[in-house]
């Protein structure tokens, strides 16, 4: 197969329109193989206007499965669903190289990788979930924990992620750091109530403990508490990324006297 006729077929769960590593890393795959073609087959729930390249065929998988009540069952059926027809569809194509991106679709690239030792798999990790934290359910850790190993490339996010999986895989593949994207199509200005919250902890003069993104009992929100109730009264804790209804569920959880300790700087929604 000469470089012009090469397919690639690429794997995801998630939001093209707001996810810009997996975008720029199928730009970049679109980029070195201008004259192939780069299929993409995404698992998730809502249809979405993709456009990143000309060579690039968008397509969402209605899973049969998404007609039933929402449950763990229910996710675990359309992940096996999405695994036969990503292995069938590898079959179909027979491309030079495979992307995977999310650990819902992992399946059905690693059984067509296991019978097929020639194809490039490629795997962008980015979080490597494990059963003790509660975060990811035994058996898609253990499918996680063979797909590193067959990869022919990992992709990491940082180089303290690369450290935490060697320490449990020893991998012996080839193995890149790449760290996230700045995404341009959807950088936004911040209005001025959240730059009033920042401007108004810089006039204080206190140091920050930020903390990025959702609240949960898997990421830690005990141990969220427990700093805000250690904090020297020149820290305020600074948290981006949750809404109302989440930081007042965290302050459901700590007395009041420590409410001049945090501060909800906001997010800024994607639409």
């Amino acid at each position: 197969m000469n470089k012009i006729s090469r397919k690639h077929c690429v794997f995801i769960k998630t939001d093209l329109r707001y996810d810009g590593r997996v975008r720029a890393l199928i730009k970049t795959l679109s980029m070195s193989f201008p004259e192939g073609v780069i299929y993409v087959y995404n698992l998730v729930d809502y249809d979405i206007n993709v456009d990143i390249a000309s060579n690039v065929r968008y397509k969402r998988y209605k899973a049969f499965s998404r007609i039933l009540p929402k449950s763990h069952f229910v996710q675990i059926l359309k992940a096996f669903e999405f695994a036969v027809f990503s292995f069938f569809t590898l079959l179909f194509k027979n491309p030079y190289s495979i992307q995977v991106h999310h650990e819902p679709v992992i399946l059905g690239p690693l059984l067509y990788k296991i019978l097929f030792r020639n194809v490039l798999l490629v795997y962008d990790d980015k979080e490597f979930y494990h059963p003790k934290e509660s975060n990811i359910v035994s058996y898609v850790y253990k499918q996680e924990c063979l797909l590193l190993k067959k990869a022919d490339l990992v992709i990491f996010a940082n180089q303290y992620r690369k450290r935490a999986v060697n320490l449990i895989l020893e991998l012996r593949n080839e193995q890149l750091v790449i760290d996230n994207y700045v995404f341009d199509p959807i950088k936004k200005k911040l209005d001025d109530s959240l730059l009033e919250k920042i401007n108004d902890i810089r006039e204080k003069e206190k140091m920050i403990f930020l903390h990025q993104g959702t609240l949960s009992a898997n990421r830690g929100l005990d141990k969220i508490v427990e700093i805000i109730k250690s904090l020297p009264r020149d820290w305020i804790f600074a948290f981006i990324g949750i809404n109302d209804k989440q930081f007042n569920t965290l302050k459901s959880f700590i007395p009041d006297c420590y409410y001049d300790k945090i501060v909800n700087i906001g997010y800024v929604p994607y639409e």
